[in-house]
């Protein structure tokens, strides 16, 4: 199979059909780009100049409209600019917390990554009251209470000062958000002022649904898709993630007097605090992060299911983020488990890896040469 054809069918099946006529052209390529090199060549150049003036006049248009909105309505320009800074606040604090979550949200078109951002920005500022080592607790409740209040009022919120509460109010806005998934949040983090060491793994469970489950349903929502199987997958997918964190940061965690591997999970597995405070890792402790391992895999396959319910562009998006995440686990396995003292870290390049390989099987998902998906694809 020649390298034009091979484009012909499978690349540019994933091209963005912008109109009518990138359209229509595009299947005249299917059909046309069975024929000589040369004139597949020719096809492939006209196809990408059409999507080209598609998009300019797009944007030309947009831009029209705009003007005209500004002349009618003066003070419109400055709000947008506002919150435009607002949203670039919150896109810059989840690039310097979060390689992981920035590097699987550059696959989202600008609209989504800026909601994803302000999202990502609430549940870091959130998390932060909790963490933050220079206030005392009572302080902590005080200012989480604060937040809730004005969480349940944020539809009414003017512009502040706070950036974080301004882009996530556009969104909360513009996704018709339930706020009660966003007081959840909160609540998980009132758990790590309360909870210093989990005891059952129903204890633990909830706390990932409020820490992280809940993101991943609020993200369904910035993605458009909030049936129930859907929301419920994106649970477990969040689940998932939690579950690798914990492991990852074990002993972060027991530095600041926290232990989120459960009692339970503990003494089944013969592992006390003391192994852990000493960084000695036991042939018990490794059976138990094995256990704990193969718990969130089975999570991440539950959340990955759920991707089928979610818009093209964006389910990549999260299905990058499931694969990288997943990846630390089989970090710690190439550790040989010997995590504690130490941290697993995906590299760069192996994220850019393995974003390729996800890109390779939807290219022959959605090609004519689909039968040919999991012939190398799956061992690259």
């Amino acid at each position: 199979m020649d390298t034009i054809k091979t484009l012909a069918y499978a690349g540019l099946g994933l091209a963005v059909q912008t109109n009518e006529k990138v359209k229509n052209q595009f299947n005249e390529l299917v059909e046309l780009g069975k024929k000589s090199d040369l004139e597949g060549k020719n096809i492939v150049g006209d196809f990408f100049k059409t999507v080209d003036t598609a998009k300019e006049d797009l944007e030309g248009q947009i831009e029209k409209n705009k003007s005209k909105l500004y002349d009618t309505f003066p003070g419109l320009k400055e709000l947008e600019e506002k919150l435009t800074e607002s949203y670039d606040y919150c896109y810059r604090m989840m690039k310097e917390n979060s390689k992981s979550f920035t590097f699987a949200s550059n696959y989202l078109d600008n609209l989504q990554q800026r909601s994803v951002a302000a999202l990502y920005a609430y549940c870091r500022y959130t998390d932060d009251i909790a963490d933050d080592v220079n206030l005392d607790k009572e302080i902590k409740i005080k200012k989480l209470m604060e937040l809730e209040t004005q969480i349940l009022n944020i539809k009414d919120l003017e512009f502040n000062d706070n950036p974080i509460l301004h882009a996530l109010k556009d969104t909360v806005d513009r996704y018709d958000m339930p706020l009660s998934y966003l007081i959840e949040l909160i609540n998980g983090c009132r758990m790590d002022l309360e909870i210093t060491e989990y005891e059952t793994i129903d204890q633990l469970d909830l706390y990932c649904y409020r820490v992280a489950s809940i993101v991943g349903v609020l993200m369904c929502y910035i993605a458009g898709s909030t049936s129930d199987i859907a929301l419920e997958r994106a649970a477990d997918l969040g689940k998932a993630m939690q579950i690798t964190n914990i492991l990852r940061d074990i002993s972060t965690d027991f530095a600041m007097g926290r232990v989120y591997i459960p009692m339970e999970l503990r003494e089944k597995h013969n592992v006390n605090l003391e192994d852990i405070r000493k960084n000695h890792v036991t042939p018990e402790f490794i059976n138990l992060i094995k256990e704990e391992t193969k718990r969130a895999k089975h999570y991440y396959k539950l959340g990955e299911e759920g991707l089928v319910y979610l818009p093209d562009g964006f389910n990549f998006s999260i299905e990058v983020a499931s694969k990288v995440y997943a990846e630390i686990l089989n970090e710690i396995k190439r550790m040989n488990y010997l995590i504690l003292g130490d941290r697993a870290i995906v590299s760069k390049r192996r994220k850019v890896w393995l974003t390729f390989k996800l890109k390779v099987k939807r290219i022959y998902f959605k090609s004519p040469f689909g039968y040919l998906h999991g012939i190398g694809v799956d061992t690259l």
